[in-house]
């Protein structure tokens, strides 16, 4: 059932990446450009745990003078708190919901990248087995065991477009897939290739820096939502997350295909620009909604009739 699940969940984003590879021809591209649409399809998402979460930034001050009235009664701290919350409408929660969306994205993305033949050309398992018995025939040998076996439809996909001749227009959906981009081997894992640096040249150089690009994007992109969202002055947790999750970037980078790297990249580097246009965006809503609630209180008491004492 859950496998069932998960395949219907890959499903659009599949054809999001297939279509876009179709177009262009490059493995890369097309994750960089997936990246892109799934950014814009949750702007207006995004837009609005923004304004919830600059509100909450905006209220910091409010909350620390509660703490300091009640700073021995967390009950009638964390009332007053929540009255203030309603009272200026901010949910708390609204702004972390979306923060996990990322994450079901970044799943499915992996069985697209790892399963490249049931998912990103939605193949089924009959017709895999069919083309998995034309490449043994033709010399294929997977010899993948442990962990490494979890990619061999990666090395299979990979035979068929080294002998794409013997396969072409034999099964409906197939597709030649190219992992090559920039020179680099978009389905290689980091872990493998550390004997082979620095003497294995830019192919091996560059697949080894893209974990490290997209921490280093990571933590930008964090630092730059801290602080737009007014959290400047980071606390214990905050600091932990600034740095834990570079560094579960690079972990994952060299433990799983290089290809998710390229969506890191892209997606830190996108949100790192969608975080300043935002903030831009936000700070102008707030500014005009701030000098309308001024103007509607001055013509409200300019309307107010005078009473003689």
């Amino acid at each position: 059932m859950f496998a069932q699940l998960g395949y219907y969940i890959c499903v659009p984003f599949a054809w999001l990446t297939r279509l876009f590879y179709t177009w262009t021809g490059s493995y890369g591209v097309a994750l960089i450009l997936f990246t892109l649409i799934v950014k814009l399809v949750l702007l207006p998402f995004q837009l609005k745990s923004k304004k919830s979460m600059l509100r909450m930034g905006r209220m910091n001050g409010k909350v620390e003078e509660i703490k300091k009235k009640y700073p021995n009664n967390q009950q009638r701290q964390q009332q007053e708190i929540a009255d203030l919350y309603a009272r200026e409408g901010v949910n708390p929660m609204s702004g972390c919901l979306w923060s996990f969306l990322p994450f079901p994205i970044l799943i499915a993305l992996y069985y697209i990248i790892r399963t490249p033949l049931r998912y990103f050309m939605s193949l089924s398992n009959e017709v895999i087995e069919s083309i998995t018995q034309l490449a043994v025939s033709l010399g294929y040998t997977s010899g993948a065991s442990g962990q490494a076996a979890a990619y061999e439809q990666i090395y299979l996909a990979k035979f068929i477009h080294e002998n794409w001749g013997e396969f072409a227009g034999k099964f409906d959906g197939l597709i030649d897939l190219d992992y090559n981009f920039l020179g680099m081997d978009l389905s290689q894992v980091g872990s493998t290739l550390f004997s082979q640096f620095p003497s294995g040249g830019w192919p091996v150089i560059g697949i080894m820096l893209m974990p490290l690009i997209s921490a280093a994007l990571q933590f930008l992109m964090t630092r730059i939502s801290m602080k737009t969202n007014g959290n400047s002055n980071m606390n214990g947790s905050s600091k932990a997350m600034l740095y834990m999750m570079p560094l579960m970037t690079v972990w994952m980078g060299y433990i799983l295909p290089a290809a998710l790297c390229v969506y890191w990249i892209a997606n830190a580097a996108f949100s790192c620009i969608q975080e300043q246009v935002l903030n831009k965006h936000v700070d102008t809503l707030f500014t005009l909604a701030s000098v309308r609630h001024t103007i509607d209180l001055s013509l409200i008491h300019i309307s107010e009739p005078t009473r003689p004492y």
